[in-house]
C-alpha cells in the first residue's frame, strides 16, 4: 500500500509539471505572437504619417504668387493685337472704289529666289488719275512676280505689264466684285481668329506647366481670363469685318 501511494504520488507530481511545462509555453506564444502584430500595427502608422507629411509638404510648396500672371496676359494682349493691326491693313487694302496706293503697296511678293518682299519694296506705287495707280518697278526681273502677286490677291483687279511700269486700273463696283471683296474680307478674318487660337494654346501651354507650381485652382481660374481675352479680341475681329462688309455693299 505504501509503495502504491509512492507511486501515485509520483504520477501526480509529473502530471503537475507538464501541465506547467504546457502552461508557460502558452504564456510564451502569446507574448511572442502578440508581439509582432504590435510592432506592424506601429510601422504601418508610421508610413501612413510620413505619406500624409510628404503630402503637406508638397502642397506647401505650391506658392501661388511665385506664377507671374500679369506678365502672361500681358504678352498675349500684345501678341494678339499685333494680329488685329494686321488684320486692320489688310482691310485697308481692299478696294471701295477709292484709289489708293494702299490698296496693293503692302501685298506680298514671292521673287523667283524665293525671298518674299512687299511691293512698296519693289517699285513706287503712285495714282495716276481716280481710275488707275501705277507701279514703278525697280528691277525689270521682279515684274511678273509682281504682276502675278496682284492678280492672286483676290481684288479684283487686272494689272498690265507695261515695261518697267505695271498699270493697275480700277473697275467699277459691280456686284461681282462687291461679292468677292467681302469674301475677301472674310477669308482675312477668319485667318485673324485661327492666329488669335494660337496665341491662346501658346498661353495655355504656360498655364499647363505651372501645373507644377501653383495650386489647380489658380490655374482654372487664370484659364477663365484668358478665355476672357480671346473672346474680347475675336469681337474685335468681328466688328472690324461687319464694318467693311457694310463699307463695300454700300459704295
Amino acid at each position: 500500500m505504501l509503495r502504491r501511494s509512492l507511486s501515485l504520488g509520483r504520477t501526480a507530481l509529473k502530471h503537475t509539471q507538464i501541465n506547467n511545462q504546457i502552461a508557460i509555453g502558452v504564456s510564451r506564444y502569446s507574448i511572442v505572437t502578440k508581439t509582432p502584430f504590435v510592432v506592424q500595427n506601429q510601422s504601418i502608422q508610421f508610413r501612413s504619417y510620413a505619406k500624409n507629411k510628404k503630402q503637406k509638404e508638397e502642397s506647401s510648396e505650391k506658392d501661388d504668387s511665385d506664377f507671374d500672371s500679369d506678365k502672361l496676359f500681358k504678352e498675349t494682349r500684345s501678341n494678339m493685337e499685333k494680329y488685329i493691326d494686321q488684320f486692320k491693313k489688310e482691310l485697308s487694302s481692299i478696294n471701295v472704289g477709292r484709289t489708293s496706293p494702299a490698296l496693293i503697296e503692302d501685298l506680298v511678293v514671292t521673287l523667283p529666289t524665293g525671298e518674299r518682299r512687299s511691293i512698296k519694296q519693289l517699285g513706287g506705287v503712285s495714282v495716276r488719275n481716280n481710275k488707275q495707280l501705277d507701279v514703278n518697278v525697280f528691277d525689270k526681273s521682279h515684274t511678273s512676280a509682281i504682276v502675278k502677286a496682284i492678280k492672286n490677291a483676290d481684288l479684283g483687279l487686272n494689272p498690265q505689264e507695261m515695261d518697267m511700269v505695271i498699270q493697275v486700273p480700277i473697275p467699277k463696283l459691280t456686284k461681282e466684285v462687291r461679292d468677292n471683296l467681302v469674301k475677301n474680307a472674310k477669308k482675312q478674318a477668319e485667318v485673324t481668329k485661327e492666329n488669335i487660337r494660337g496665341v491662346r494654346r501658346n498661353s495655355m501651354n504656360s498655364l499647363k506647366k505651372a501645373k507644377k507650381s501653383v495650386s489647380e485652382d489658380l490655374v482654372f481660374k487664370l484659364e477663365k481670363q484668358l478665355q476672357t481675352i480671346v473672346d474680347e479680341h475675336t469681337k474685335k475681329i468681328d466688328k472690324l469685318f461687319e464694318d467693311k462688309e457694310k463699307e463695300i455693299t454700300s459704295v
